[in-house]
């Protein structure tokens, strides 16, 4: 009888943990390094692509691109990138006559990392 109950109870067990849904974990990026600039000045455009390398198991899912300038854009070759694949992040850097000296200008995305950003910068000196 004890026999019995111990089986039972294992094969119940043994179901709702086999049924459970099984969660999807995050994903991990290799840190990504800063760009440094040379001088360049006013109206000059300053072009970087960076490298966002997926180092995980699971996809890696960019769900959005920000600047922290009006004066730099970036854009993300995919959205979704593969484990062990990279995405390319094209930045444009464009000097303004209000924005001079030394720029320390951050590119975030969001992602499904833990934090949920991934911050690189790009750098230089913008001379007048």
């Amino acid at each position: 009888m004890k026999n019995n109950i111990l089986v039972s109870l294992s094969l119940i067990i043994f179901l709702i943990c086999s049924c459970s849904k099984k969660e999807k974990g995050t994903a991990r990026v290799k840190p990504v390094k800063d760009f440094v600039f040379d001088t360049i000045s006013i109206n000059d455009t300053m072009t970087h692509v960076f490298d966002v390398k997926n180092i995980s198991d699971e996809d890696l899912i960019i769900s959005k691109v920000g600047t922290s300038c009006g004066c730099t854009a970036a854009v993300i070759s995919d959205s979704v990138v593969r484990p062990n694949n990279s995405a390319q992040v094209r930045v444009e850097f464009i000097a303004r006559k209000e924005k001079t000296g030394d720029i320390k200008n951050s590119i975030v995305l969001r992602t499904n990392t833990e934090p949920p950003f991934t911050v690189f910068y790009i750098k230089g000196f913008v001379k007048e």
